[in-house]
């Protein structure tokens, strides 16, 4: 009988100057009263210092320099020691002075001690490296996974400077990067990390080291949030080629198109401006979309991008969406993921204006280039409000031409759209193929535009300056959503084509336990953070409705109901708990954790209301039963 073999462990390498505490470096700034006063030889500190010294004389090899100098041997073997700690009195000027830098130290090897738990040995070959002076990089890629501390000294002021020396790498291992600074979160801050590193947040996630000594992450957080990290490597690496390859192919494309304009005569551009001018269009509009078009053809001639898009897409096709992982602990991908779908929609660089700011003969004679086909309007005083209309312009850009030679015989036609604020709160679908479209920008707050279905506004100029006079432009439509929106009007025999952008659902959830003592006793408690999610997309199979937890607060949740409902470490309800929490909830039924405890999917009108459907599970609850309840918006379509 063949022996069964063993499967490999995953290799992790740790690259933290301070896994074994702090630095001497670090402590100089920690503790520097402390370090001064060890120089005067009169002072309090030395004082106390030399009396340890001769009593314990023959405890230590290292001594202190006759100048009060302390050097790092020294600094390891005394000053960190217990007994010099545990010397001192708390009232002591030597221990207020140290009193930051030994908390300091402590968080530093709690740290380790929360790694050494989260990665056994009989899992994980786990690595420290302290000085990165020694790091090979030709070997990295026998790791599975990099953890490396924000500030590393030896010579790189930040791992920015490592990481960009890394990013050189085909198969880069997965990255986790610890840091205590909490403003990287911030998104130009993120952004700006990562074009300097080169990796992408794809392939490097950032974990603030306050929440890795919370207890509600801890180690089983790290854990979670490594395994994921190593799961999605092959699309990290293959999301890391493309980004760089679309950085030669833009760069290629920018040259060439360069190379063009530097050519064109005064003939060519006369010829341009000539064309405009016989349509009545903007010069500047006909000649950007001249140059654009040049551009987009030079990068449209290399296809090398499709190779490198094939192979992300091979290894996305590998994993699911329990598999990946969001490269942050707050809403920023949710957010980013809106911001693409604007720009998706809406052209950039539109300067905004009052239609009454302008004088009916000037907007006449400029009518393509301040109400262009799909300037969309909405009315001035509207700009708080949750909900309420927009106009968009689907006059044809040769009627509006027109209307600049003739206008009392041509119109004006808008297309009218109903405006729902959306705050990340609220659950909804992203699908264009209801010809919805996605943020439009006012007053800093992000709002969803309606179709109301085949109502148009036809209105001559006279009566639309007339009419119109306090409504804004906020924003201008691409040309192809503009024309989806004008096809989807037509008569129903014509099926519009419509650009597909189906997404899943991405909201937030509020978590409560409620729990029914065996004396009838009922509680409500309520997990102080709310819950990122993505909604399943499925519309076809409805019994397909499923939930999947995101972010990192994803640990931190399951901790929680540990705590509250006293589970042991790794006891079948603790492990099913993280269970549910790491993978899809199926929001049609009940979960069962154990056969007193439920889980239940609860949605509700509206986000901030939620007081009856909680009610409701209350009043139905049994003695020594618990409901975990997750709340969340209905899906918006």
């Amino acid at each position: 009988m063949k022996p069964t073999s063993q499967p490999s462990k995953k290799k992790i390498l740790i690259i933290d100057d301070e896994i074994e505490g702090i630095s001497l470096k670090k402590a100089l700034t920690t503790a520097k009263t402390f370090f001064e006063a060890l120089r005067d030889p009169d002072s309090e500190i030395r004082e106390e210092m030399d009396n340890f010294l001769n009593k314990h004389q023959n405890q230590f090899q290292n001594k202190l320099e006759t100048d009060g100098t302390v050097h790092e041997a020294f600094f390891k073997e005394v000053i960190l020691s217990d007994s010099f700690k545990n010397s001192l009195s708390t009232v002591s000027l030597t221990y207020k002075s140290l009193s930051s830098l030994y908390q300091e130290n402590e968080w530093l090897l709690r740290i380790k001690g929360l790694i050494t738990k989260a990665f056994p040995t009989d899992v994980y070959d786990v690595k420290y490296l302290e000085n990165v002076d020694n790091i090979n990089i030709d070997e990295l890629d026998q790791f599975d996974l990099l953890i490396v501390d924000w500030f590393l000294e030896n010579g790189y002021s930040q791992s920015s400077d490592l990481l960009l020396k890394l990013s050189e790498k085909d198969n880069l291992p997965a990255i986790i990067l610890l840091t205590s600074h909490e403003n990287i979160l911030e998104s130009n801050t993120k952004s700006d990390f990562y074009i300097k590193t080169r990796i992408s947040g794809a392939g490097l996630t950032i974990l603030i080291k306050k929440e890795i000594r919370a207890e509600s992450f801890g180690y089983i957080g790290l854990r979670m949030l490594a395994e994921k990290a190593i799961k999605q490597r092959p699309i990290a690496n293959a999301s890391r080629h493309y980004i760089k390859q679309w950085e030669n192919v833009l760069e290629s494309a920018k040259q060439n198109t360069i190379k063009s304009l530097w050519q064109l005569d005064t003939f060519i551009m006369k010829s341009i401006h000539t064309d405009a001018i016989s349509d009545s269009q903007p010069y500047s509009n006909h000649f950007h979309d001249f140059i654009s078009r040049e551009h987009s053809w030079h990068m449209e001639t290399n296809t090398t991008l499709n190779t490198y898009a094939e192979n992300l897409g091979t290894a996305l096709n590998e994993h699911n969406y329990n598999d990946l992982l969001t490269h942050h602990s707050n809403e920023d991908s949710i957010t980013l993921h809106r911001e693409l779908l604007q720009h998706y929609s809406f052209q950039g660089g539109v300067n905004t204006f009052k239609i009454h700011d302008i004088t009916k003969d000037e907007l006449q004679q400029k009518i393509l280039e301040k109400l262009p086909f799909g300037a969309v309007l909405v009315h001035g005083d509207n700009s708080t409000s949750d909900s309420y209309e927009a106009f968009v312009n689907i006059t044809q850009p040769c009627d509006l031409s027109g209307l600049i030679r003739n206008q009392p015989n041509n119109s004006l036609i808008f297309m009218t759209l109903s405006l729902k604020k959306r705050l990340v709160k609220n659950s909804m679908f992203f699908d264009t193929s209801t010809y919805h479209i996605y943020g439009l920008t006012l007053n800093d707050t992000l709002y969803d535009m309606i179709p109301k279905n085949k109502q148009l506004v036809g209105i001559n100029f006279n009566e639309f300056y007339q009419k119109f006079n306090n409504y804004k432009l906020v924003g201008v439509l691409r040309n192809d959503i503009t024309m989806s929106l004008q096809q989807s009007t037509a008569a129903s025999i014509i099926r519009p084509s419509q650009p597909r952008t189906n997404r899943p659902c991405f909201g937030l959830a509020k978590l409560f336990l409620i729990s029914c003592s065996s004396t009838g006793e009922k509680k409500c408690i309520s997990f102080p953070n709310e819950i990122e999610f993505l909604g399943s997309t499925y519309k076809l199979d409805k019994t397909k409705n499923l939930i999947q937890i995101i972010g990192n607060n994803l640990a931190s949740a399951a901790f929680w109901v540990c705590q509250e409902l006293e589970f042991q470490d790794n006891s079948d309800e603790f492990n099913n708990t993280y269970r549910l929490f790491h993978e899809s909830i199926d929001i049609s039924k009940p979960s069962n954790i154990s056969h007193q405890t439920t889980v239940r999917m609860l949605p509700v009108d509206s986000f901030d209301d939620h007081s009856q459907a909680i009610q409701g599970i209350q009043d139905k609850i049994h003695r020594n039963k618990n409901t975990i309840c997750l709340t969340y918006e209905k899906f918006h379509d």
